[in-house]
Formats: C-alpha cells, sequence, structure tokens
C-alpha cells in the first residue's frame, strides 16, 4: 500500500501521535518497553485512568511490597492526569486540520474518525472528539463512521478525500491497525485510496510500517 500509495516521506504534511508504554519495575522505576506507531487509541481512556489512580493512592499505603521483600515506594503521575493526553492529542488533530485547511484553503474540511461497527473504543474516541472543542473547533468540524460502511473515495485530479460526501482535512483510525481488519479486497483497496489522498492520515501507512517488531 505505501510503494503504490506514491507518497512522499518527506514533502506530505503528516501527524504522528505516538503511545508510549511501560513497564513498572523495582526501585519505583517505570521502564519504556515499547513505541507504538500503529494504533492511536487509548488516549482518552489514559487520562481517567490515571486521575483513578491518583484517587486510590489516597487511600492506600504509599508502598508496596515487591517479590523480593523491598519496598517501592508510590510517586503521583500528575503529568499524566486532568486530561492532559487526551488534550495532547485533540490538540495535535486540530493543528494538522488548521494546516490542512489553510495549505489547501477548503475551510469546510473536516476531521474523521474512522471506526468499527460496535466499536469497543467507541467512548475512547468521544473524549478525543470532545477534547477538539476546546481548540475552537465545533461538532460539525468532526465526524465519526464505521469502516464497514464508509463511501470513500479520492478525486484523481487534486487528491481531494471524500467520506460519505464529506471532505477530510484529517483521517484518525480507530481501525486497520491489525492485517486481519483486511477481510476482503475492498478493504486493501480502501485503505490505498486513503493513502494516495491529500488528507493528514493519523497514522499513515508508513507510520505504521515504522512501529512494526521487524523495524524497531
Amino acid at each position: 500500500v505505501y510503494i503504490k500509495g506514491g507518497k512522499s516521506a518527506f514533502s506530505d504534511p503528516r501527524l504522528h501521535l505516538f503511545r508510549h508504554d511501560y513497564l513498572p519495575h523495582d526501585e519505583n522505576k517505570l521502564k519504556h518497553v515499547e513505541v507504538n506507531t500503529i494504533a492511536v487509541a487509548f488516549a482518552g481512556f489514559s487520562s481517567e485512568v490515571a486521575n483513578m489512580h491518583e484517587a486510590t493512592m489516597e487511600i492506600l499505603p504509599p508502598y508496596a511490597v515487591t517479590p523480593s521483600g523491598t519496598q517501592c515506594l508510590f510517586e503521583p503521575l500528575n503529568q499524566f492526569s486532568s486530561g492532559g493526553i487526551t488534550n495532547a492529542y485533540a490538540c495535535g488533530l486540530s493543528e494538522a486540520h488548521a494546516s490542512y485547511c489553510a495549505r489547501y484553503d477548503h475551510l469546510e474540511a473536516k476531521i474523521c474518525f474512522l471506526c468499527f461497527d460496535n466499536d469497543h473504543l467507541d467512548l475512547d474516541q468521544r473524549m478525543i472528539s470532545k477534547a477538539l472543542q476546546k481548540y475552537d473547533l465545533k461538532p460539525d468540524d468532526y465526524f465519526s463512521c464505521t469502516w464497514e460502511t464508509a463511501q470513500i473515495e479520492c478525486e484523481e485530479i487534486d487528491g481531494k478525500l471524500l467520506v460519505d460526501k464529506n471532505e477530510v482535512s484529517v483521517v484518525f483510525f480507530h481501525t486497520t491497525y491489525s492485517p486481519d481488519h483486511f477481510i476482503m479486497n475492498k478493504d486493501w483497496i480502501m485503505k490505498m485510496v486513503i493513502e494516495k489522498s491529500r488528507a493528514v492520515k493519523v497514522p499513515s501507512v508508513l507510520g505504521q510500517l515504522a512501529g512494526t517488531k521487524k523495524i524497531q
């Protein structure tokens, strides 16, 4: 899809929203174990879970006993609470949207959240879309649709991406982050059409390839 898409890794506008995974270790350390460039979910949930952890720490002892018998102190991770991650994602999406509108002088373009039917991450996506309003975006400036039913086309002349007849500035994928999401040939064709378009992809196919275990 990336090779046939014919897109430039250097000139095309791109937005990368990375998810960094950490695991706790002894001596009160969190160690970085993965940079996820393939999927962009859980930004909405993460902020709420961080708030829950802080509330839990207020009623529990400020330490835990590790298997080796040592005490491991817990410290608040304030930088992850109060919607920080959700707002950061929304800020990135709003900046990409503004860049597209300015570049092509198309103020009517919209951010598209492309999801599965009955998506188990629907609430996560809704938290991010709600946060967009903090960056002067109105509900009319974004919409969501399902991968299974979306009508997707790319205009040959200028590369404009249309999803359900709406011009799209940014595609936020809650889909196609796993090979088993491509059930039929039309799924590959749809992915190709989106990748060839001028819309900003989050993530792009290039970003997804960079996050594979083989590359990392």
